[in-house]
């Protein structure tokens, strides 16, 4: 699965993402609540790819990922999506 460098975002995609979201305290884990991958983490499917649910996030909340950046889990749950 390739990961989310960049993505142009189109309004029916962040709702599709918000739909499958658990948006607790800005502090506290924001469950995925769509498909799981394999690996526990949190998938969408984008024009027929697959993508990270909380890579997705980090770009809707925070901008494009930075090549060298690692976008991680510090509660340690992988399938969170709070960037």
């Amino acid at each position: 699965m390739k990961e989310i460098v960049s993505i142009d975002l189109e309004i029916d995609v962040e709702q599709r993402f918000w739909n499958r979201v658990k948006k607790l305290s800005t502090n506290k884990c924001w469950p995925w609540l769509g498909s799981l991958n394999s690996q526990g983490y949190g998938q969408i499917q984008i024009d027929g790819k697959n993508f990270l649910a909380h890579r997705l996030s980090f770009t809707l909340n925070r901008g494009i990922i930075q090549q060298k950046l690692v976008v991680d889990h510090t509660c340690r749950n992988k399938s969170c999506v709070n960037p």
